[in-house]
Formats: C-alpha cells, structure tokens, sequence
C-alpha cells in the first residue's frame, strides 16, 4: 500500500473504532431519585423575541415530576420582548398553582447568560437549580429522570443533549442534523467525552454549586457550562448525561447565523480545552477530507485508493444513523443528506473558529482570550 492510501487508511481506521466505540457505549439510564421533598427552581433566561417563546415558557408546568418546584423567568430589561411573554406567561402558571415569578436582572455580560441566572437565583432557597434556556419545549419531559442522578452525592450536575425539532429553514436543517446525525450529536460525543456538559437544559446541586462559586463568577467566561463542568471535576464531583432530549424549538436563522453559533462552541473548545481542537476534523467530520484525499491517492497511485473514500462514506452514514437513534430524533430527512450538510456547517464553523478570537453573542461584540474570558467591545 502506498503513502497516500496507508495515510487515508489509517484516518479512516481510527475514525471507524471510535464511532463504533460509540455504538458500543451502553446507553444512560437513570437510577435512584430524589424525595419528593426536594426544592428544584427552574430558572429560564429569557432574551428577544424568539419563536415560540411563549410555548416554550408554558410547557415549563407541563412537566413530570414529584420535586416541589418554583419558577424564575429571568429577562434583562421591562422594553426586552421576551419581558411581556414572560409576564404573561408567569401569570398564567401562578393560576395554575405553580410559584411563577419574572425577575429583572439588569443583566449586561459580557455572558449575560450566566448573569442572567446569577441575579435570578439571588434569594432562592432550593436543593437543585434546573436551569433551561428559553427555546427549550418541556412539554412532556420527566424531570425526575433528569434529576435522578443527583440521588448519588457525588454527582453535581445533571445535563441533557439538545435537538431541534422544528427546523424550517436550509440552515434550521443543518443545525439539526449537527445535533442529531453527525458525530457532533451530543447523544454520540457525550459518550465519548464525560467531561464536557452542555447548557441547555441542566440540573446542579445548590451547594455544589455554591461551592465552586456560583453562575456570578462565570459572568466573564464563554462557555458557562463546559467552565463549571471543570470546576465540578476539581472539586471531585462527577457531572453526569441523561438519554432525555432538550428539545429545541429555534428556527428561522440564516447559515450565516448557525456557522456563527457553532463557531462560538468551537471557539470555547477552542479556549478551555485547545487539545480537544483536532478532534473537529480527524473524528467528528473527516468524511470530506478522507474522500478528497482517496480521490487524490486513486490518481496517483492506482484506484484501489478510492475503497478508502467509500469507506469513510460508509462510516460516516453509520454515525448518521447511530447519532439519529441514539438523540430519539424523530425528523425523517434522509441521513446522506443530513450527512453532507451537517459536515459542510460544522467546517464553515471550524474555519471560522480558527480565523478569529471575536465572537457576536446576542447582537454584542466580544473577543475570547486565554482560557474562555471575555472582553466586550473589543476592536
């Protein structure tokens, strides 16, 4: 075999073990649960006006669980648009019975997010903090699944991995298919990296978090979740992933927008664990590069070369299909195209990732420096 077929070969072999580590991997259950007597207030940071934003906020009291629970709508600004939803919404749950509240929080970043739940949690007595981000349907979710493995006191913080569910746009459907038939899918990756923790929907001990010193000291890092997940780890505590989805309602954005999003978790990859940074393109999306580079051996050195590329076309449907069953996505697009679009976002990310240390988050411009610190405004 010659240089450029073995390179392509041996790509392609470590590529195919760990996507078929991944299927290998057993699937999360959840074990134990918590008393009935535990205190969860369900915080949900709320910006603009975003689809479904009013869905999304009331399916937070169609939940199941036997916690005792308490909501937080956390909105900036009284002239935000999700203000009005949010009231609204706070007003119907309290005639449902449900302890329903919007709190101003004056937030202005640089993460606004994590200053958002910081100001929204100051005076709440509780034994769990549920954080879900304001596109989040909740409608249906068990929630003492989510929170079961908090029933292990050595466990911390409890995530679940996002799909989008109504896509609408070309872009809409790309992002999709990152999320739930790529590699990049959290319900694959999470199995494979136990030390990363994604965002969107979350539950954390109150004084482990308290501990490591709460979401207002994260208020200047990109990447509020994969930063506490260290933290969690160097005080000895283990943060765990549910097989229950976060269902995502957002839609409508252009490629420009969902190349920007996924460029921005690259970019905290990028910050907080840079020798993660290869993995984007030896394991999560080689295929276009493997087939190039079988295209390139087969004319040079004879087309036995291009078994390679249609191997790596093989593997790369199986991780498809294995990252569609495995986030219980039900979208019915065909997995070669979900395949192609999905690899071609996240590159336009990785790229974009690379060429720049300046992210936009929510209209603001912010520039990253060493380890995930963010300066507004930078120039």
């Amino acid at each position: 075999m010659l240089p450029l077929t073995l390179l392509a070969g041996g790509w392609l072999a470590c590529a195919a073990s760990i996507a078929a580590w991944a299927a290998i991997k057993p699937r999360v259950g959840a074990k134990g649960s918590l008393p009935s007597s535990t205190r969860v207030c369900i915080v949900r940071p709320c910006a603009g006006d975003e689809h479904g934003l009013g869905r999304a906020l009331l399916s937070t009291a169609a939940t199941s669980t036997t916690a005792q629970i308490e909501v937080r709508f956390a909105v900036a600004r009284e002239d935000d648009p999700a203000f009005a939803v949010a009231t609204d919404v706070a007003r119907t749950l309290r005639a449902q019975g449900v302890d329903a509240r919007v709190v101003l929080t004056g937030a202005r970043g640089p993460n606004a997010k994590a200053e958002q739940l910081a100001r929204a949690l100051r005076g709440v007595a509780c034994d769990v903090v549920l954080v879900a981000d304001s596109d989040v349907d909740l409608a249906g979710a068990d929630l003492d699944a989510l929170l079961a493995p908090l029933s292990d006191e050595r466990v911390a913080a409890v995530w679940a991995p996002p799909v989008e569910v109504e896509p609408e746009t070309p872009a809409d459907r790309a992002s999709a298919a990152v999320l739930d038939a790529s590699m990049h899918a959290f319900a694959v990756l999470g199995a494979l990296d136990a030390g990363g923790m994604v965002g969107k929907l979350i539950a954390l001990r109150s004084r482990d978090l308290a501990a490591v010193g709460g979401f207002g000291d994260l208020v200047e890092c990109l990447g509020e979740d994969m930063e506490l997940a260290r933290r969690f780890r160097e005080l000895g505590k283990a943060v765990r992933r549910v097989d229950l989805p976060a269902r995502s309602l957002a839609r409508g954005r252009t490629w420009s927008a969902s190349v920007a999003r996924y460029a921005r978790w690259i970019a905290v990859i990028r910050a907080q664990r840079p020798a993660l940074l290869a993995s984007y393109p030896l394991v999560i999306a080689p295929t276009f590069p493997l087939v190039a580079l079988s295209l390139a051996a087969a004319g040079i050195e004879g087309p036995r070369a291009l078994g390679v590329g249609l191997g790596a076309l093989a593997v790369r449907l199986f991780v498809a299909a294995l990252a569609r069953r495995r986030s219980g996505s039900r979208r019915t697009t065909s997995l070669a195209f979900d395949a192609v679009t999905s690899d071609a976002l996240l590159w336009s990310s990785f790229v974009r990732a690379l060429g720049t240390t300046r992210v936009t988050w929510r209209g603001v411009s912010l520039e990253i420096t060493r380890g995930g610190v963010l300066r507004r405004g930078a120039r």
